[in-house]
């Protein structure tokens, strides 16, 4: 699966992620710190490694996701590597994004994009380059917004599981990444017990799925396209004050594709 679907992947919920009696927010200054190392695995062989660094200071939180291929698909496809950067605002209303910016590196070529947000939460700026020249976005704009980033996506997810969803609660967020624009939908299940590396963890979980709407191809896996069934996946997330993904995992795909927390 190309880096780009990983992103959204993780970054969508992975791009990633009871019920309570009053509403609380993400507490991104009670964790302050926090390094999380996760493999993902296709058909049980690693194929590729995510670091995901989050620094909360005052209302601002700095989120790094950076990906590279392993292995085999390392062998085969070549050193390709994702890097994504975003600045998030965490204040009484909720995450709204700041900034965000990625880079794709494989061997014969580079690709950026560069998104910059409103105080409001719609779309000031948008810069694509492909091999250092900038383009255009593939993107059509009239699905441009409302949207926000990948990274922005996770902690608003986040801080959705933090203010205690009622079991079957639903919600979409509309993501874009520069290049690629999807709906995620998210259905929450409740809590449950999950096994990730050989431990027992409590959980919140949900399924999801990504609908591609603009700059997704037929054979991206786990991406719902347009007139087709929802492909859905199964989202484990950690219990605290600001949850984080803790397990990924294909639902409906014939081969079993899955993103899982290895230490952090």
């Amino acid at each position: 699966m190309p880096a780009t679907r990983r992103s959204l992947l993780l970054g969508l919920g992975l791009t990633l992620l009871a019920g309570a009696t009053r509403a609380a927010r993400a507490d991104c200054a009670a964790v302050a710190t926090r390094d999380l190392a996760y493999a993902m695995r296709v058909g049980g062989v690693a194929v590729a490694d995510l670091e995901l660094r989050l620094r909360c200071s005052g209302d601002l939180a700095s989120v790094q996701l950076a990906m590279r291929n392993r292995g085999l698909a390392a062998l085969i496809s070549g050193g390709h590597r994702t890097d994504m950067t975003a600045e998030i605002a965490m204040d009484a209303g909720g995450p709204r994004p700041a900034r965000f910016g990625a880079l794709y590196t494989k061997p014969d070529r580079t690709r950026e994009t560069a998104l910059v947000f409103a105080a409001d939460g719609s779309l000031l700026d948008l810069v694509v380059r492909n091999r250092g020249r900038e383009q255009e976005s593939p993107v059509p704009e009239a699905l441009r917004q409302p949207s926000i980033d990948p990274l922005g996506a996770l902690l608003e997810l986040s801080d959705w599981l933090a203010r205690g969803p009622a079991p079957e609660a639903t919600m979409t967020l509309p993501v874009f990444d520069g290049r690629k624009r999807g709906d995620l939908e998210t259905v929450y299940r409740g809590r449950a017990s999950v096994e990730v590396e050989g431990r027992k963890h409590e959980a919140h979980h949900l399924t999801a799925a990504l609908r591609g709407l603009s700059g997704f191809e037929s054979d991206d896996a786990l991406v719902t396209l347009p007139g087709d069934p929802p492909t859905w996946i199964d989202v484990y997330a950690s219990i605290e004050p600001m949850p984080m993904p803790l397990a990924i995992r294909s639902r409906d795909s014939a081969i079993e594709t899955s993103i899982e927390l290895v230490s952090g």
